[in-house]
């Protein structure tokens, strides 16, 4: 059923208040400007319903890709990003997914919102010398690799998803096949041992496939 005349409104409301969040951006207080603006875009959203009409996709997901950026703006000092934006996305994500669970984009962006949460920690990490095997059952190691393990999860899926798609470009699914070997190696860095075995594994796979589809990628993935 088509967004009512009301709806709309709502809709055209929640667009405008997630542009105007962007001239806060590069400013000292792009939170406390930032944060009632995106809960009224938010808001608007919610009541317009657009994230159960099929037919307005690409609309929901500009609006989603607009907070999912706010949610995870400063990525160093907030750890998983500002919770409420970023777990509304995750839950419009799988209401996607819901109906279509082969939608590349929902799934992609899943897999970004773990990886920007394993951000604050891995910067905390590196901060502190780097990568360390000494280290990978402290707090930050495990909160790093819970975090970077759903992030690969969700990229493999999307991976999957766009070989057998016709319609997605070969560049994009090279891309794709890139993003998550990267994950995965960022992955292996923070883990034990076996688990550092277990990924150059999977990544040896994944460049294999790459291969053998057509798909380039970067020379040092391929040394």
């Amino acid at each position: 059923m088509p967004l009512s005349s009301t709806q709309e409104q709502q809709l055209a409301y929640a667009k405008a208040k997630a542009s105007e969040v962007r001239s806060v951006y590069g400013t000292t207080t792009w939170k406390q400007e930032g944060v009632p603006m995106m809960r009224q875009c938010v808001a608007y959203t919610d009541y317009s319903g657009v994230m159960y009409d099929s037919t307005r996709m690409e609309e929901a997901l500009w609006i989603l890709n607009e907070v999912q950026t706010f949610a995870f703006y400063d990525l160093y000092t907030e750890p998983g990003g500002l919770e409420e934006f970023s777990a509304w996305c995750e839950a419009n994500y799988h209401q996607m997914l819901n109906h279509n669970p082969y939608d590349a984009q929902a799934v992609n962006a899943l897999s970004d919102i773990y990886k920007n949460r394993a951000e604050y920690y891995l910067n905390k990490i590196a901060m502190d010398g780097g990568p360390s095997p000494d280290k990978v059952n402290t707090m930050d190691y495990f909160n790093a690799r819970s975090a970077l393990s759903n992030s690969v999860d969700f990229q493999q899926r999307c991976v999957r998803n766009a070989i057998h798609q016709e319609a997605i470009p070969i560049s994009m699914k090279s891309e794709l096949m890139i993003k998550e070997v990267e994950t995965r190696f960022s992955l292996s860095r923070i883990s034990e041992p076996s688990e550092y075995a277990i990924q150059a594994a999977i990544i040896a796979g994944i460049l294999q496939s790459a291969r053998h589809h057509g798909y380039a990628m970067p020379s040092q993935y391929e040394e």
